[in-house]
């Protein structure tokens, strides 16, 4: 029998197949444990994509808003700075407005658009992953238990 343990996204696979044909145990019930073994190993990945995503969220909202205010420096930099009416002070005046602007539109992107989106995508995966390992394993139970169908 193989067995698989997963702590903290390590995965740990025991036993060997190998040793299951001179036991007698049937090809299809070998096929069905392998395929239940691939879905828990599916499950247990899905799970660990999910708690990295939401582990590094926050510190993508935390780049967002640091990039927002290296963005507002500089622009009240510029603001100081512009009272010589220089066209390159003004120039990069509106350089540093552009990149405030473009700092909050990815702020505001990751936190409306593509944050829900990530979620929804890896919570789903994960439902998926656990349909597949319940199945697997009833076709597994079925198949030992002697009553493939």
């Amino acid at each position: 029998m193989v067995c698989i343990h997963v702590v903290l996204g390590l995965v740990a696979v025991t036993g060997s197949f190998q040793d299951a044909p001179s036991k007698g145990v049937p090809l299809p019930t070998l096929r069905a444990e392998a395929d239940y073994a691939e879905a828990r190993l599916k499950r247990a990945k899905a799970e660990i994509e999910l708690a990295e995503y939401e582990a590094g969220y926050p510190l993508e909202v935390e780049a967002r808003n640091k990039e927002i205010g290296l963005a507002v420096h500089a622009l009240v930099t510029r603001l100081k700075a512009d009272g010589a009416h220089r066209i390159e002070e003004r120039l990069a005046r509106q350089k540093a407005e552009i990149e405030l602007a473009n700092s909050r539109k990815k702020l505001h992107v990751l936190e409306r658009y593509s944050h829900p989106k990530t979620m929804k995508a890896l919570e789903s995966g994960l439902q998926s992953a656990r349909e597949e390992e319940i199945a697997c394993k009833d076709r597994f139970d079925r198949a030992r238990d002697g009553k493939a169908g």
